[in-house]
């Protein structure tokens, strides 16, 4: 089981998009793994966490809608989480956020991962997986 997260985000501020990272802290850890431990009993009781579960498990405690006819301050939209050295996240908008991150990037630390395109959220049918690595 990962025991350092990073969640990668979306998050309305000032009238804009903004993209939002954001490293848990000892009392967000356990609560990202009871849910990601629940989204994997959903599937099969008994089952231990998939990385797909945490990516949900972090959608359902960080995704935040205050917005009733737009986005309003401090929505917030989960695109993708890091366990340990591992990333998953929907393909096209973590791609972005490197895009947009590639100007500043400082850390030469090589993180593996996988990223997952939108399709997976809706079930295991049209599951595509794509191997990457990329600098974070």
């Amino acid at each position: 089981m990962p025991k350092h997260f990073v969640v990668f985000a979306e998050r309305f501020e000032h009238g804009a998009w903004k993209y939002w990272e954001h490293e848990c802290d000892k009392e967000e850890i356990p609560a990202l793994e009871d849910s990601a431990t629940a989204f994997a009993f959903s599937r099969t009781p008994s089952s231990q966490p998939l990385y797909i579960d945490y990516l949900r498990g972090a959608e359902y405690l960080f995704n935040v809608v205050y917005g009733r006819s737009g986005p309003a301050e401090g929505d917030t939209r989960v695109f993708g989480i890091r366990g340990d050295k591992i990333l998953i996240a929907e393909c096209e908008r973590f791609t972005q956020y490197l895009e947009f991150k590639k100007d500043c990037m400082t850390s030469e630390k090589q993180t593996e991962g996988i990223i997952v395109d939108p399709p997976t959220f809706r079930g295991r049918e049209g599951l595509r997986i794509t191997s990457c690595c990329s600098r974070l």
